[in-house]
């Protein structure tokens, strides 16, 4: 195979808080939400999580249950500032120990999807 990259992600969430999930996604995380493409399932949302890598929330009817263990993992540069803006949103994490040189934190959306930040641990937590 030749270059590969993720062109998205998709998670579910209740119909019936698709506001809620529009105001985690682009006020809490700061993700930018796009306007509807061919990619994008009817009935969802979806956001940039970087110039190419997509999120998709699709909407879904009740009853509604969130994947077990199932997550994502994003690469911040900054897991301090990550961190920051959780905590200025009220939303906990369950910081996770450092593992193959990366410092990472667990997260929830309000559905129960889970996402991981992680970024390079610095030298002081490697040694």
């Amino acid at each position: 195979m030749s270059h590969l990259r993720i062109d998205h992600v998709q998670v579910t969430a209740p119909r019936a808080r698709e506001r809620e999930a529009r105001h985690f996604y682009t006020n809490v995380l700061g993700l930018r939400e796009l306007e509807r493409t061919r990619t994008i399932p009817t009935g969802a949302l979806s956001f940039a999580l970087n110039e190419v890598t997509e999120l998709h929330v699709v909407l879904v009817e009740n009853p509604f249950r969130p994947p077990l263990g199932d997550h994502f993992a994003v690469v911040v540069d900054d897991l301090e500032g990550t961190k920051r803006r959780l905590a200025d949103h009220n939303v906990c994490y369950d910081p996770s120990p450092v593992q193959a040189g990366y410092e990472r934190i667990f997260v929830q959306d309000p559905f129960g999807n889970r996402i991981e930040f992680l970024a390079p641990a610095p030298e002081s937590v490697l040694r």
